[in-house]
């Protein structure tokens, strides 16, 4: 009896922990305003696998560190963990008084 329910879980059980499809995506800057609510991110195609493609609008900042979250919802409407990406914004320089002549890359 012991092997028929070891083998009835390692055959039956995975068939339960199927892959979900993502339907929706947003992110937000800084401050967290509730699921559903920060900016979205357009899904092209729902899938369990998905590429992400957005420009973040960073008009409105200071100067400084900010935190960039991206988070995604499945269709069963269930929301996966945010993904966090700390950035530090740099005032730019008044380039009118200057001529950069030249620059190098690594």
């Amino acid at each position: 009896m012991k092997k028929v329910t070891i083998l009835f879980t390692a055959l039956f059980v995975p068939l339960l922990c199927y892959a979900q499809d993502i339907d929706y995506a947003e992110y937000f800057i800084n401050t967290d305003p509730g699921f559903g609510a920060a900016t979205p991110i357009t899904v092209s195609s729902a899938g369990s696998d998905i590429s992400l493609d957005f420009i973040a609008d960073i008009a409105a900042l200071e100067p400084g560190i900010h935190y960039l979250v991206i988070r995604a919802r499945d269709e069963q409407g269930q929301w996966g963990p945010g993904s966090n990406t700390v950035f530090y914004l740099l005032e730019s320089p008044d380039l009118g008084a200057s001529s950069i002549n030249q620059a190098e890359y690594f």
